[in-house]
């Protein structure tokens, strides 16, 4: 399966991905201090402007290196960053992707999500050759799980006690969408 180029830019009609510059850390720290954002997250989030610098770095090599492609959301109109979609896990043996994604608390119910998840499972099949897309989420996060089953996700299985979100184990739901489903 192939991975992104560094240079990937996926436009969309409000809603443009790619991944994060630096100087996107200060509103990925902004934004990822609101509790109720995070609060179904699996990732630390930055704790200070320094540690929100890290992390981009971090995203940034891990693209780099093909192991995870997890990118900026970024409005058209005004190019401001808004937040975070991508691609978590590639999984070359099953041709499958697993998505991940967050929106800020003031574009959240706008549409922003569900146009990044269309737009990152179009680029998977179409582009990268996965066969299969996934997403994960906590049983209480009900706008994902609610998304997912919107956009054709079929419901798959849930895991009791399987991923730890601030430091509580709790259980996880999987959602796939298969190529040849779309």
């Amino acid at each position: 399966m192939k991975r992104p180029a560094l240079t990937t830019k996926i436009i969309g009609k409000t809603v443009f991905i790619k991944l994060p510059l630096i100087k996107d850390a200060k509103k990925i720290f902004d934004y990822t201090q609101n509790k109720e954002l995070t609060k179904h997250v699996t990732w630390q989030a930055p704790q200070s402007l320094k540690e929100s610098i890290l992390f981009v770095k971090k995203r940034l090599l891990m693209a780099k290196n093909g192991e995870k492609f997890l990118c900026g959301i970024y409005l058209n109109k005004t190019k401001e960053f808004v937040g975070s979609a991508g691609y978590i896990k590639f999984d070359d043996e099953n041709r499958s992707i697993e998505l991940g994604y967050w929106v800020a608390k003031p574009f959240q119910r706008q549409g922003v999500a569900r146009e990044c998840l269309s737009l990152l499972t179009n680029y998977a099949f179409k582009k990268l050759g996965s066969e299969k897309i996934i997403i994960t989420c906590s049983k209480d996060n009900t706008a994902s799980r609610e998304l997912a089953k919107s956009m054709g996700f079929i419901y798959n299985k849930s895991l009791k006690k399987h991923i730890k979100i601030r430091n509580k184990l709790v259980e996880r739901f999987y959602y796939c969408l298969e190529k040849s489903n779309k």
